[in-house]
């Protein structure tokens, strides 16, 4: 038998890292002072959710699910106990989702010991429904390793990582790109934090790779690991150059995608209240999101911090007065005017085109879109 690390990983002893019962109890029962901020009753006094209920439902039906004697009803034919094993399968899901949801949210509000409480939760109801090899634990690994981040438990943080990577090999064949790209992108963050910069860039770059696999190297999706690329080189003595120039992928991503939106030729005039820009940009939303599937709301706030984030790097590497800061301010003002937000949008087209202006002159190309662009914003005033 091979004596490979990952080996050892996927035999980890899982008890010392769920503490059993006792410790989910903590989530369960605690009091009104207790420090995971449930109540007797079991309910979650941030959300409402009665965590002792969930327990009870899920255990419920998952005795159920497990009986071999399930579905077995007189009269009943193979195709109903088939549909009613599928309605108990489709309700343990929801609970696992529940308690995932629940769980991240407690960690977004900084509530970490608590978060990592609730995850080790949503692991055991997804180890009993599924499996200890399942896929579908990854998720809950993920949210655990950043608990422990977040109260700098890096090894217990890399623990939870190699389970997940070990979970993932022994589902080699069912394993997406966008989930190892993840995957990846988890242990970059957790190297970077370690100060573990070749960790981090190997992984990051990772990342990109089975990103780019997915979507495509020119995607907005696969835009966000090359900016935490990006960002890692720029936090290293020597290689800030090597991390512009990937923000500078980013940045010409994000134009491509936005450019075909805004500059749509000249705007139809409309008797109705909305200005010809509104329009064109409600229209072109629609193509852009199906170009882009997983541009939900939380990936709409993340590129609203990363534009903004890369327009400070260029303005701090580069300087304000250069071609590469003004696209950023144009991208920028793109992207707002895309969300809605046209009063930012002006600010930021305005500090391009000044900047445009100064360096390329009135008569070229990129000052003239500009232009046409902020025209377009005074013409719905």
């Amino acid at each position: 038998m091979s004596t490979s690390p990952s080996l050892k990983i996927g035999t980890l002893d899982l008890s010392r890292l769920t503490e059993g019962n006792n410790s989910n109890q903590q989530l369960l029962n605690s009091n009104d002072n207790g420090s995971y901020g449930a109540t007797t009753t079991g309910r979650d006094k941030r959300s409402g959710l009665n965590w002792i209920q969930l327990e009870q439902k899920f255990n419920n039906l998952i005795t159920q699910f497990n009986s071999p004697q399930q579905g077995t009803f007189t009269g009943t034919s193979l195709t109903q106990k088939q549909e009613h094993m599928k309605q108990l399968e489709l309700s343990l899901e929801a609970i696992i989702e529940v308690a995932l949801s629940e769980s991240s949210m407690i960690l977004q509000e900084g509530d970490f010991k608590r978060a990592t409480i609730g995850g080790l939760k949503a692991l055991e109801y997804i180890q009993k429904l599924y499996g200890k090899d399942a896929l579908q634990q990854v998720e809950a690994y993920f949210l655990l390793s950043k608990a422990s981040q977040q109260l700098n438990q890096f090894k217990q943080a890399e623990e939870y990582l190699s389970i997940a990577n070990w979970t993932c090999m022994k589902n080699k064949e069912k394993c997406p790109p966008n989930l190892r790209a993840e995957l990846h992108q988890h242990f970059g963050l957790l190297y970077v934090q370690q100060g573990k910069v070749n960790e981090a860039i190997e992984n990051m770059a990772a990342s990109v790779y089975y990103l780019a696999l997915e979507h495509g190297t020119h995607d907005v999706i696969t835009s966000f690991a090359y900016f935490n690329l990006g960002n890692v080189f720029v936090s290293m003595q020597g290689k800030s150059e090597k991390g512009v120039s990937f923000m500078k992928k980013v940045v010409d991503i994000w134009y491509d995608q936005l450019s075909s939106i805004i500059l749509v030729g000249k705007p139809q005039t409309n008797d109705n209240e909305d200005g010809s820009l509104e329009v064109s940009t409600r229209q072109a939303r629609i193509q852009f999101k199906n170009s882009v599937k997983d541009l939900d709301e939380d990936k709409v706030g993340d590129a609203e911090k990363m534009l903004e984030h890369i327009l400070r790097t260029d303005s701090e590497h580069l300087g304000e007065n250069h071609v590469e800061t003004g696209k950023v301010y144009v991208v920028n003002g793109f992207f707002k005017l895309f969300l809605g937000d046209f009063a930012k949008a002006r600010e930021y087209l305005e500090k391009a085109r000044e900047i445009f202006v100064y360096v390329l002159g009135e008569n070229h190309q990129q000052t003239k879109e500009v232009n046409q662009v902020l025209e377009n914003l005074d013409k719905r005033q």
